[in-house]
């Protein structure tokens, strides 16, 4: 049910937007989270067509291969964002980030940029001990209080 109302909502965004690059990314990463695997590939291939003649960022198709599992690819990409400065890659609590947040290559990646959440990305990543790691606060995916 969550998932049909959410991908209601980013689908009137990609109309509203007319495709622009990341309302495209977006859906397409929650329809690979929501199990619509070939719908979000479709949209990730007219991503990556755009991209050889419009900017789209490295990390909008990034978030896509991750929610996929091309973890590889999506590493790939997230260090060409960094290069080009996209900006959501300082977010690293936000939904889309989750793939990333279970690779303790992101952890790494956020201490190489010098991120104030690469502790906090490799708690969640397991890279820690369980008896180690702060407690989430699901709600605002922080540090429980």
């Amino acid at each position: 049910g969550r998932h049909d109302k959410a991908l209601r909502l980013l689908a009137k965004g990609v109309e509203l937007s007319e495709r622009a690059p990341f309302y495209v990314s977006y859906h397409a990463w929650a329809l690979a989270r929501a199990g619509r695997v070939e719908q979000a590939r479709a949209a990730l291939a007219e991503l990556e067509a755009r991209a050889t003649t419009e900017y789209v960022q490295q990390l909008h198709l990034a978030v896509v291969h991750s929610a996929l599992g091309n973890m590889d690819r999506a590493f790939e990409l997230l260090e060409l964002g960094v290069r080009d400065h996209n900006g959501w890659i300082g977010c690293p609590r936000m939904p889309m980030f989750e793939n990333f947040r279970t690779d303790p290559r992101y952890a790494a990646h956020l201490r190489r940029i010098g991120h104030p959440d690469a502790e906090w990305a490799a708690a969640t990543s397991g890279e820690a001990t369980a008896a180690s790691r702060p407690a989430i606060d699901r709600k605002t995916l922080g540090p429980a209080q």
